[in-house]
């Protein structure tokens, strides 16, 4: 189970009960990161795949949910890297979530 907790100034990431990621929203993500994130925003329009569901042109929910579930399997492959670029998307796309 992953639990996100935002909340100015951090985005935390709790999997299985575990603390996995502080993000402090108020620093600067590295120009690769924000890279990143522009060319996510730029692809996503052009399609996504949930499960086994191609969705063409998705709507931000189903942006976010795309979003979520690569960033579980960042964290079950702890690629750190990614989970700090997903968890800014989230952050940006989402500034209330709570």
């Amino acid at each position: 189970m992953m639990n996100i907790l935002a909340g100015k100034p951090k985005l935390t990431i709790i999997y299985n009960d575990n603390l996995e990621l502080e993000l402090d929203c108020n620093k600067k993500l590295p120009d690769h990161q924000k890279l990143y994130s522009k060319k996510m925003d730029k692809k996503m329009p052009q399609g996504i795949i949930i499960g086994e569901q191609k969705i063409d042109n998705p709507d931000e929910n189903q942006c976010t949910q795309f979003v979520t579930a690569n960033l579980t399997l960042a964290l079950q492959n702890n690629n750190e890297p990614m989970m700090i670029s997903l968890c800014s998307y989230l952050a940006v796309h989402l500034p209330d979530l709570q």
